[in-house]
């Protein structure tokens, strides 16, 4: 796993130096491949597994079209096979990216903020729809996370995360509790007994 952190980690230090116009072919194809976008008030697909409620954050709601005031804005551009290829995230004339690349058994995500800086790049191992685990390396540092699942529900994500300055990284629990299978409640348990509560 060692040898995959330092790959991502090559990956973003040289998006570092080329930014966001090293994927300009990749964003005409994605347009190109994509429909018209569906555009929503605040975030509202979750590529990874409850990503949007791990956040923080509540499922937005879709627009009919894009309104004239640009605040939290996300545009979503999904291909003939029901996968995001690309999330536009916009706020005023501001405007984050974050592109998707699918390969066999992986999915690589490339955030770009508003300068077109890459922020973080994350490498998710899947089986099919599965996520198995996924490595995110970010200016600031890394975190590895594995997926635990029971009826095909994931019930707790394993993180390690260090940040780079750091000699030793940490380590904390994300737990999913279900009632007949809805999503009751996701909490962030850490190893002093703190507990974060994330959703609802």
């Amino acid at each position: 796993m060692n040898n995959e952190v330092e790959n991502i980690k090559n990956l973003f230090l040289l998006l570092k130096m080329k930014g966001v116009g090293y994927f300009s072919k990749d964003l005409i194809t994605i347009l190109s491949e994509c429909d018209n976008p569906i555009i929503t008030k605040g975030p509202y697909i979750n590529v990874r597994p409850f990503e949007i409620e791990r956040s923080g954050f509540k499922v937005g709601k879709v627009l009919k079209k894009e309104p004239a005031k640009i605040k939290n804005i996300y545009k979503y551009y999904i291909d003939k096979f029901d996968r995001v290829r690309l999330i536009e995230i916009l706020d005023g004339n501001l405007g984050d990216k974050e592109i998707y690349i699918y390969n066999p058994n992986e999915i690589v995500s490339f955030f770009f903020d508003a300068a077109g800086d890459i922020r973080n790049v994350r490498k998710s191992f899947v089986d099919g729809c599965v996520f198995i685990k996924e490595i995110n390396y970010g200016k600031f540092g890394f975190s590895i996370s594995d997926y635990k699942y029971e009826n095909d529900l994931v019930v707790s994500i394993n993180v390690f995360e260090k940040e780079h300055q750091d000699v030793k990284g940490a380590t904390y629990n994300v737990e999913f509790k279900y009632n007949n299978r809805d999503l009751t409640s996701i909490v962030n348990i850490f190893p002093n007994g703190y507990e974060e509560q994330r959703y609802p």
